[in-house]
């Protein structure tokens, strides 16, 4: 009997894998400032511009969700704890395909201090140039919830010209900062990897201004929960194993 040959078994592996690859749950945050508070705002208080198109995630999806942040009418600061779902109308993050409701959320839970918008650039401009950030050279923490705490989830972090430190846990990355049009991993975004929430689905960021010292600096965020292998991928990745030992049996 003709066994299968390692070609055959490479193109099958492929065949399996895509499926569960191409399942992945992607979420997009585009942060700028809400105008209809009134004062000043740095570049002439100009309207933000929510960014249409894909990030650096490995995905299709072109839909971002437009969290403007609030500030106070007397300081034009930003007011701690709030969260996308509370100035929506209790609405949660809709994923990368405009369509499928998330269930997630993300709060600004301290040391954000104000935002800033940079007008309509065109392109990954309009994503970089609106911002929210730390006063000074003082930490900025955002929280994620609604998280399923038996997966891990990847995120990437995008921060525009600033030279920051993303931490979460253990984990950190150096994003040294650039106004490129295109996205650059460890420059003008970060990516924490295999990041696992706590028991209640919520994961948090310090945004540490260092080594620059400038400002804790976010300008987007995609969120990637990772899929694990389908039922239907592991009985045929078993299937497979049984080919291969009975070919070298």
């Amino acid at each position: 009997m003709k066994h299968p040959s390692k070609p055959f078994m490479s193109v099958v592996l492929t065949a399996l894998l895509a499926p569960t690859l191409s399942a992945a749950l992607v979420v997009n945050v585009d942060f700028s400032r809400d105008t209809s508070i009134s004062g000043q705002n740095p570049g002439g208080n100009p309207a933000p511009t929510l960014y249409s198109g894909t990030g650096p995630a490995t995905d299709a999806g072109t839909s971002w969700n437009d969290f403007q942040v609030q500030l106070s009418t007397t300081g034009q600061t930003v007011a701690a704890g709030q969260s996308f779902s509370g100035i929506n109308g209790g609405n949660t993050l809709i994923a990368s395909d405009g369509v499928t409701d998330s269930g997630f959320n993300v709060a600004l839970t301290s040391g954000f201090f104000r935002a800033f918008n940079g007008g309509t650039s065109g392109g990954t401009g309009d994503l970089l140039g609106d911002r929210v950030f730390s006063n000074g050279n003082n930490n900025a923490i955002f929280t994620l919830s609604g998280l399923n705490s038996t997966k891990t989830y990847d995120l990437y972090l995008i921060q525009g010209n600033y030279d920051v430190t993303f931490i979460s846990g253990a984990n950190s990355v150096v994003a040294t900062g650039s106004s490129s049009a295109t996205f650059e991993s460890g420059v003008n975004f970060g990516l924490l990897s295999g990041l696992t929430p706590d028991a209640s689905g919520n994961l948090s960021v310090t945004i540490d201004p260092t080594p620059d010292n400038q400002f804790g600096v976010i300008a987007g965020l995609q969120i990637v929960e990772v899929p694990e292998p389908s039922a239907a991928v592991l009985l045929g990745l078993a299937s497979l194993a049984g080919l291969t030992r009975r070919r070298r049996s």
